[in-house]
């Protein structure tokens, strides 16, 4: 908001009022957030999908490039765009671990009891 403000000649505080007093002033605002909102769920998108190129170095020369994408960035708009379903695919995989765990837990006691059944 800062930057815009400075763009646009105003204080911080006086954009900030302007948007109490005056409605299509808010309303522009608003669709200024809407758009910018678009383009940063737009970037996640990209950043996700197509991924990143990073420029790999060796002794300070390029010498080629590797294509990173972003798995929390795809999930993260996944449960954002269908919350109900990604969701409860999160709460699976939770109760997944805690049934692997359970099965470890059962698997250490019955080691334990081998070797105390076996111990002369």
């Amino acid at each position: 908001m800062s930057a815009s403000a400075d763009h646009a000649d105003l204080s911080r505080s006086q954009a900030y009022e302007w948007r109490k007093q005056d409605q299509s002033f808010a309303a522009e605002w608003d669709d200024a957030l809407a758009i910018a909102l678009d383009q940063l769920a737009w970037e996640a998108r990209r950043r996700a999908v197509e991924g990143i190129e990073e420029i790999k170095y060796y002794q300070g020369e390029p010498v080629g490039c590797i294509r990173k994408y972003s798995d929390q960035l795809l999930m993260f708009l996944l449960r954002a765009y269908d919350p109900t379903t990604f969701q409860a695919l999160r709460r699976e995989h939770n109760d997944q671990s805690r049934s692997v765990q359970d099965i470890r837990d059962q698997l250490q006691k019955k080691i334990e009891r081998l070797i105390t059944d076996s111990d002369p």
